[in-house]
């Protein structure tokens, strides 16, 4: 728990980094990365890096028993949350509503509990999406991503370079693959 806090306590730090040197009217119009912080503020490290540390605060949040310290807990995983959906990173985005929602069912004792928490992430994860693509900041610089994705996902062919550069070395990992496996 400690680890958690101090990796908690980083992130902090690097959120408070993070909205004094960014220029506050471009939030929502452009990913939070180097193109606004400079060189080496890769947008998925920052995004990945929130949250995970959200993942952390609910994993102390079953550990705290103070409640003030709860309170500034979810404050922190509300902050952390909008500077990961900030930078546009879709990895970040999948890490918030998969791995917070895993984390809910499998704190559950019984399977009844479970299975409604199970739902409850589901329709959770319907709404956090539902948010993205809803909320104009949010929408220019993560729901048209994540729309994309959905979009080459379904077959269609739409041009945004990050996806395609991947599925292209997808491509060639399976083609190298089959070629010499070993």
């Amino acid at each position: 728990y400690e680890i958690l806090k101090i990796f908690v306590f980083a992130q902090v730090f690097t959120s408070i980094y993070i909205l004094i040197n960014l220029d506050l009217s471009v939030l929502g119009q452009d990913r939070i990365g180097v193109s606004n912080l400079g060189e080496g503020w890769n947008a998925n490290g920052i995004g990945m890096s929130m949250a995970f540390a959200v993942i952390s605060i609910f994993c102390l949040i079953t550990y705290v028993k103070k409640r003030y310290i709860k309170v500034f807990y979810i404050g922190l995983t509300l902050v952390f949350s909008y500077i990961s959906l900030l930078t546009g990173s879709r990895k970040a985005f999948f890490i918030l509503v998969f791995a917070v929602g895993l984390f809910f069912v499998l704190n559950s004792k019984s399977l009844n509990k479970k299975i409604v928490k199970m739902i409850i992430t589901f329709l959770a994860g319907s709404l956090f999406i539902y948010i993205v693509i809803s909320i104009p900041s949010l929408y220019a610089v993560l729901g048209s991503r994540i729309e994309n994705l959905l979009i080459q996902l379904s077959g269609e062919e739409i041009v945004e370079n990050s996806f395609n550069l991947r599925q292209t070395m997808v491509e060639y990992g399976i083609y190298f693959w089959k070629e010499q496996p070993l």
